[in-house]
């Protein structure tokens, strides 16, 4: 699934690498969720349109049968095994990688991954990356631009900015899958790469 404000507002690139994720024998469907609430220029009531979005999202999921729910941002570009690698993970929660745009936070973060930022409360994940095996986390908040949901936590879960939090006090098992760095298309049509150090 896709929130996002329009069909048009979807990057291009984004557009090409999920018509070309390997899916193996997985039906996948993409569901892009445009429902805007007035005045959406408000900081309040964009977040209060991308929560409503993605709880949406997620109650469609259930309705209509899905054993997974992919978020994958709108200007956010999956390598092409992104979906497999994913899914191979025996954990309920699985976030794939992606740098934050620097036009976004400037040199405060760059074109680090977004998981590195000292906000997301996930300390170890630099090193962790670095090895390149996914590894489980039980705390920290690795965002939406790229996250695969299965049905568990969809049925017990609701989205919304505190869900993170939520899928920890449940117990869910939630992972990183370095294997899986997408890019990140910048405001100005620049695409970041993402920036890691193997050990």
């Amino acid at each position: 699934m896709t929130v996002t404000p329009s069909y048009k507002e979807i990057k291009e690139e984004t557009k090409r690498a999920v018509e070309n994720l390997e899916r193996g024998n997985h039906v996948l469907d993409w569901l892009i969720v445009t429902e805007q609430f007035e005045d959406a220029g408000d900081e309040w009531r964009v977040s209060k349109t991308i929560w409503h979005n993605l709880e949406k999202a997620r109650r469609i999921a259930l309705t209509e049968g899905y054993d997974y729910l992919l978020s994958l941002e709108w200007d956010i570009v999956p390598p092409q095994d992104a979906l497999l690698n994913l899914m191979s993970n025996k954990a309920d929660v699985v976030i794939g990688l992606y740098p934050e745009r620097p036009s976004k936070v400037g040199s405060y973060l760059g074109d680090k991954l977004l998981v590195y930022n000292p906000g997301n409360c996930v300390p170890e994940a630099e090193e962790k990356v670095r090895c390149g095996l996914p590894f489980q986390i039980n705390r920290g908040c690795g965002g939406f631009g790229c996250l695969l949901i299965n049905r568990d936590v969809m049925e017990r879960t609701q989205l919304s900015w505190e869900w993170y939090g939520k899928v920890y006090e449940k117990g869910f098992k939630v992972a990183i899958d370095p294997r899986v760095l997408c890019c990140h298309v910048d405001r100005d049509g620049t695409i970041i790469k993402p920036v890691t150090s193997p050990l």
